[in-house]
């Protein structure tokens, strides 16, 4: 991510050390992401479901299935948009302003969660594990999730990038025409 973001803002890479101990922060981001994201959207109702089936404490299954249905709201979004914000605002090696992020977060996000839904949606209603190749089947697409993640991910980091440009020409354009 760290020299995607390099890349794309034509920023050269610096101390490998440092980029190293961002990388281990970012990757620990990164997975409690992918991991609130396999958790809430994707297996939120058939945890919910298993929750009811299993003899729990009651007070306790109800708590758990409260979280869950209350992170499966909007709420759900909102914490993908602030985690893919850091990350954008942490990745390149300048400092980059957080609200000079916000468009390819919020397109990260709707596209992350649009693909979510789907995947979510094959998972509960499709995924026939019974099929012979029904298992085999399940991760290739988990990993054309992941795949479609990371694509919009980046794609993500190239629109802020574009933003930002889109921002310094303006206000270059604006200095240029107070000077005169």
């Amino acid at each position: 991510i760290i020299v995607t973001c390099n890349t794309v803002y034509g920023i050269p890479n610096k101390n490998y050390f440092q980029r190293r101990l961002k990388a281990f922060v970012m990757t620990f981001i990164m997975l409690f992401l992918l991991v609130f994201m396999l958790i809430v959207p994707v297996f939120g109702n058939t945890i919910i479901n298993l929750i009811r089936y299993m003899d729990l404490n009651q007070a306790l299954a109800n708590n758990l299935i409260w979280l869950l249905n209350f992170l499966q709201s909007p709420i759900n979004w909102f914490i993908i948009f602030l985690i893919i914000k850091l990350i954008y605002t942490m990745a390149p090696d300048r400092k980059i302003e957080s609200k000079s992020v916000t468009y390819g977060a919020i397109f990260t996000t709707l596209s992350w969660v649009l693909g979510t839904t789907i995947y979510s949606f094959y998972i509960n209603n499709l995924a026939n594990y019974n099929a012979f190749y029904g298992a085999l089947a399940n991760f290739v697409i988990l990993m054309l999730w992941f795949y479609y993640l990371a694509f919009f991910f980046t794609i993500g980091i190239a629109l802020n990038c574009h933003k930002e440009e889109e921002e310094i020409e303006r206000t270059q354009a604006l200095n240029v025409l107070d000077s005169k």
